[in-house]
């Protein structure tokens, strides 16, 4: 069933309150780098001007960094969305630190719930250790109270205690909540690329699925507009621009009709592993924990690697061709078929 809304993630801060060793894009306290505010309502508005035009829905997700840390601007942005038109949905991701106590965390969440945001609450280890129990649970009582719809993300370490071991402890804030929950292992990258090997989930073998991420269009500090929220720190050939150089709906024909992005949809990272290997680039027998730590492999410091570049413009020109005989044979058993009838 085709996706009725266009998803966007708008990296609203690398600041954050605590400094997480497994953190993909390595926010800390002492980062101190924004997202320009006007930048921002701009691509949402180009979003949702796209949007209306394919008839189709918006939803904006706001990450960082920790996104409470700009409260006003954040309402400001929001409430400028809702304005505009009240079926975008929004989602803030958190870490909760503003949850002081049930009382406090209710007066700071009121104005959201008032514009239906959904709330992402970071509940792994890490962050339990770094925020404080007291404050996750204070906060999940006050999202509850408010009725909030909020999802419970939780990235998976082998040394860390489990999902299971971390929502005992919250399950009694829990009942009666509306809540989801979203687990995923944590990629070795960023920050989190400095922990032990045996602290990831990695796979027995190599991811072979297509990419099924590409869709959430995330806008960068810098600009540059990726594929999809899982690109860390990749290289440019997965950027679809920059913006506001170039228009949001350009930004997402380039997303449709790339090739690179085409064969990433079609085949997969996995695809583009043998023509790297049979050029001395190593990937078979490293452990991978998801097909997103895959492609961050493989098209890992591709802006300057020359050599790299040339063999992945190599496969995909490889793919094309074969894409292209395909379309031949099967144009021509459907005539044969139709004239034998």
């Amino acid at each position: 069933m085709e996706d009725k809304y266009i998803h966007i993630g708008i990296m609203f801060t690398t600041r954050c309150n605590i400094d997480c060793p497994h953190c993909g894009f390595e926010c800390s306290p002492e980062k101190g780098e924004d997202a320009d505010l006007e930048t921002v309502k701009q691509f949402c508005m180009d979003a949702h001007r796209y949007a209306c035009k394919k008839g189709k829905l918006l939803d904006v997700s706001f990450t960082g960094g920790e996104p409470f840390l700009r409260y006003k601007e954040l309402l400001q942005v929001i409430r400028l969305l809702k304005a505009t038109d009240d079926t975008i949905k929004t989602c803030i991701a958190t870490n909760g630190f503003w949850a002081e106590s049930v009382k406090g965390a209710k007066q700071i969440l009121k104005p959201f719930k008032t514009m239906q945001c959904r709330i992402g609450l970071s509940m792994d280890s890490y962050h339990i250790q770094r925020i404080g129990i007291n404050k996750i649970r204070n906060a999940i009582e006050a999202l509850s109270s408010l009725n909030f719809d909020f999802t419970l993300k939780f990235a998976s370490l082998k040394n860390q205690p489990s999902f299971a071991q971390c929502l005992a402890k919250l399950e009694d804030r829990l009942q009666n909540s509306r809540y989801s929950v979203h687990t995923f292992p944590c990629n070795p990258a960023g920050r989190a690329n400095t922990l032990p090997a045996n602290s990831f989930h990695f796979l027995n073998t190599m991811p072979k699925d297509r990419c099924r991420s590409q869709g959430n269009f995330i806008l960068m500090l810098d600009g540059n507009v990726f594929i999809c929220c899982g690109v860390y720190k990749h290289d440019q050939q997965l950027s679809m621009g920059k913006f506001p150089d170039n228009p949001f709906q350009d930004l997402l024909i380039k997303a449709q009709t790339n090739e690179l992005f085409k064969v990433l949809r079609d085949k997969g990272p996995a695809y583009f592993v043998q023509p790297l290997e049979d050029r001395g680039y190593l990937f078979g027998k490293t452990p991978y924990t998801s097909i997103c730590d895959l492609c961050r492999c493989v098209f890992k410091n591709c802006q300057g690697d020359t050599k790299k570049r040339k063999i992945i413009h190599r496969t995909v020109k490889h793919w094309r061709k074969n894409r292209e005989q395909e379309k031949t044979i099967l144009v021509m058993n459907n005539f044969f078929l139709f004239n034998a009838t």
